[in-house]
């Protein structure tokens, strides 16, 4: 699910559920409280379903990348 590869298909790597993830936290106003409502929203969106840990990778993905961050205050996942 990582890397795309010869036996992972683009389309279930991590960068592509990376793009879906950017695109639900766009959809909701650039922040979500909760890691499950991200998650149930995602599931709605992509076509294979996002396991928790999966989605977990792709959080940190995207916090290492720099294109998300966590709100100190209201320990949101906010969207850059």
């Amino acid at each position: 699910m990582i890397l795309p590869s010869k036996v992972t298909n683009l389309s279930h790597s991590l960068f592509c559920v990376a793009s879906f993830v950017s695109k639900v936290l766009i959809d909701n106003g650039g922040s979500y409280a909760s890691f499950y409502e991200l998650l149930d929203d995602l599931n709605k969106v992509y076509a294979q379903k996002v396991t928790p840990e999966n989605l977990s990778l792709c959080l940190v993905f995207l916090f290492t990348i720099g294109k998300v961050e966590i709100d100190d205050e209201t320990h949101k996942i906010v969207l850059r």
